[in-house]
C-alpha cells in the first residue's frame, strides 16, 4: 500500500530525489512508474526526450533528469514553474552565503501588500512583514537564482500550512485559534498558529540548502514551459509524454490554483489577480475542469499526443472523470497498444475513511 502524503513536509528529512510535496505528487510511486517505461527508452536514455505535460512539483520530471533523459516540463502556474527551472532547467547555478544574507537583510521599501492583506487570515503580522521583505529582495536576483529563491520562499509558507495547503484561514474556524490549538497541534505550526519569524528563516535557510543540492547538469538542454497543456503538446516532440492531469473525482475537483492560492499569489505579489472578499482571501481561478466536460477535453490531448509521441504515459486514479475504460478506450484509439496497471493508494487528506471514499483509491 504506497501511502501518498502531499500535505505538510517533513522539514528534517533531506531526500536527493523528493524536490517538494506538491498537492498530487507522484514522489510515492516513483519506481512503479519507472517499471512501465519502454525498455528501450530504460537501457538508453541519453538524448532521449521526456515531456512532463503537467509538471507540479517536479518529482516525476527530476527522476527522469536523474535518469539521463533531456527533460521538458510545463505547468501553467508560477510556483511550479520556478521549482521547474530552479531544479529541471537550471544545471549549475545556486544560491550562495551571501546571497541569502542580502535575501534576509531589512529592506525599507519593501512595501506592505501581504501584511495589509492577510493579516487576522493567515500567519502573524510579523511573518506576513518578513514575507513582504523578502520578497521584495528576491526581485534583486535574476535568472535561476530567482527562480530558486521563489521556490524556497513559496516551499517555506507551504510547509507551513496546514497540510501544505491554504482552504483553511483563521477567519473560516468556528472556534478560537487557542481552542483548536489544544485539540490539534498541527494549527501550532501552522499558518492558522502563532509561529515567529525565526522558524520561518530557519525554514528558509533549509530549503535554500535543499534546492542547492539537487542542481546538478546531467549533459542535457533541458526546458521549462508556462503555457496552457493543449496548446503545448503538439508543438513538442518527445520520445516519452508523460500526462498528470489534476483529477476530477466523483469526490470533488482538484482545483490546484484554488488551493494553493497563497503560494501561487505571492510568487508576484497577486499581481493581476483580484482577491476575492471572502474567509479565504483567494482570487477565482483559471482552472475551468468539469466531470461533464473534462472526459473530452482528456480524450482530445490524448489524440494530440498521438503524432508527437511514440509512446504515453498517464497518470489517474480510479473513482474519477473520464473512468479507467474511457481512458484506455482514448489510448487505443491513438496507440497500438494499451494497458493499464494499478496500485493501491491511500490518500492522507481523504475525507472519507470507508474504502467506497476518497481515502483509498487505486492509482492507475
Amino acid at each position: 500500500l504506497a501511502s501518498r502524503r502531499s500535505g505538510y513536509e517533513n522539514e528534517h528529512t533531506q531526500d536527493k530525489t523528493r524536490v517538494s510535496g506538491y498537492m498530487g505528487s507522484k514522489y510515492f510511486v516513483l519506481d512503479w512508474i519507472w517499471r512501465s517505461v519502454p525498455k528501450e527508452l530504460k537501457e538508453n536514455p541519453k538524448g532521449k526526450v521526456f515531456f512532463d505535460a503537467f509538471c507540479g512539483g517536479a518529482n516525476v520530471a527530476y527522476y527522469f533528469k536523474q535518469k539521463g533523459f533531456k527533460v521538458i516540463t510545463n505547468d501553467s502556474l508560477d510556483f511550479p514553474t520556478h521549482i521547474a527551472k530552479a531544479v529541471i532547467e537550471n544545471s549549475s547555478v545556486k544560491l550562495s552565503d551571501e546571497d541569502v544574507e542580502s535575501l534576509l537583510k531589512e529592506n525599507t521599501s519593501a512595501g506592505d501588500f501581504t501584511a495589509k492583506t492577510f493579516h487576522g487570515y493567515y500567519y502573524t503580522k510579523p511573518i506576513l512583514e518578513w514575507l513582504d521583505n523578502t520578497y521584495a529582495n528576491i526581485q534583486s536576483l535574476k535568472g535561476y537564482k530567482k527562480d530558486l529563491a521563489l521556490s524556497c520562499l513559496g516551499a517555506t509558507v507551504k510547509a507551513k500550512a496546514l497540510f501544505g495547503e491554504f482552504n483553511r484561514s483563521k477567519k473560516g474556524l468556528k472556534t478560537s485559534i487557542t481552542e483548536n490549538k489544544n485539540k490539534d497541534d498541527r494549527f501550532g505550526r501552522s499558518s492558522l498558529g502563532n509561529l515567529s519569524v525565526k522558524q520561518f528563516e530557519h525554514t528558509f535557510k533549509w530549503y535554500v540548502k535543499k534546492f542547492n543540492a539537487m542542481v546538478f547538469d546531467n549533459g542535457q538542454e533541458n526546458k521549462v514551459y508556462q503555457e496552457d497543456t493543449w496548446d503545448l503538446v503538439p508543438k513538442v516532440k518527445a520520445d516519452l509524454v508523460y500526462l498528470d492531469p489534476p483529477y476530477i473525482t466523483e469526490f470533488g475537483a482538484n482545483d490546484y490554483e484554488t488551493t494553493m492560492h497563497f503560494v501561487e499569489g505571492l510568487m508576484s505579489m497577486w499581481k493581476g489577480k483580484k482577491i476575492l472578499d471572502n474567509v479565504f482571501r483567494n482570487y477565482e481561478s483559471k482552472t475551468k475542469y468539469s466531470k461533464k466536460t473534462y472526459p473530452e477535453q482528456i480524450g482530445n490531448l490524448i489524440s494530440k499526443c498521438q503524432s508527437r509521441c511514440e509512446h504515453l504515459l498517464f497518470s489517474y486514479r480510479d473513482k474519477a472523470f473520464p473512468t479507467k475504460a474511457e481512458i484506455n478506450n482514448f489510448l487505443r484509439e491513438s496507440f497500438k497498444h494499451s494497458s493499464v496497471k494499478e496500485i493501491d493508494v491511500e490518500y492522507r487528506l481523504g475525507k472519507n475513511d470507508s474504502k467506497a471514499g476518497g481515502k483509498y483509491a487505486h492509482e492507475l
